[in-house]
């Protein structure tokens, strides 16, 4: 189809008097192409933004999903019907969820939960962090191109040096994240940057100000007493 037939076939309103199909007053139409069916550009704006109401409602209905609503024979709710029973979820006697106290799983303290096997707020922070450090150290290793021996953890460290600073002697705080300057973190004995391993035989704890004050420049067993 050419543009004459395209143009063709566009409705056209002729010249002479018309009614507005939105107000309906009447009006005297000047041209005879392609024309309009209003009498002014306010009741084609009010007409057009019509269209684009009624469309979106079509959408909007066409993407909603019904709900199935059904009253229940035995207590006579309404509940929304998930499967093919007569009965809400509570006649059928499915178990109301009863939060209870439990203890933790890995530092015994009770706290509230729905499920017996879990782990209180506070251990959960921690073992989010020390995933995280995991992470960080087997993507640090990974882009220094050093193979991952095994995994080191900082409660492991925390546990297997006392809680000490194995370059100063003293303790580390254990309630302190880093940037602090006696937070614990992980050193590696040799580091990595000088051809180290990341492994349990060459991971030490180390305050933060004392990992920063070794740098890489770190061969064997330093330490910084005196």
């Amino acid at each position: 189809m050419n543009a004459a037939e395209m143009r063709a076939s566009r409705l056209c309103y002729p010249m002479g008097p018309a009614t507005c199909e939105w107000c309906g007053r009447d009006w005297v139409r000047k041209r005879d192409r392609r024309g309009s069916p209003y009498c002014c550009s306010d009741c084609g704006r009010a007409a057009q933004g019509k269209k684009v109401r009624e469309r979106a409602a079509q959408r909007a209905a066409q993407r909603a999903i019904p709900i199935p609503y059904a009253r229940c024979d035995k207590c006579g709710e309404w509940y929304v019907r998930r499967h093919r029973g007569k009965y809400c979820l509570n006649c059928r006697g499915y178990r109301k969820v009863v939060v209870r106290p439990v203890s933790c799983g890995r530092c015994g303290r009770l706290h509230e939960a729905r499920v017996a096997k879990t782990y209180c707020p506070d251990c959960k922070k921690q073992r989010s962090r020390e995933f995280r450090e995991r992470h960080h150290e087997r993507e640090r290793a990974r882009r220094r191109g050093i193979t991952v021996v095994e995994k080191v953890s900082l409660r492991y460290l925390v546990e297997r040096d006392g809680a000490r600073c194995q370059l100063c002697g003293k303790r580390v705080k254990l309630n302190v994240l880093v940037p602090h300057p006696l937070a614990p973190t992980v050193d590696h004995i040799i580091p990595v940057a000088a051809g180290g391993v990341h492994s349990r035989r060459n991971c030490q704890l180390a305050h933060f100000r004392c990992n920063v004050r070794k740098n890489w420049r770190g061969d064997g067993q330093t330490r910084l007493w005196g």
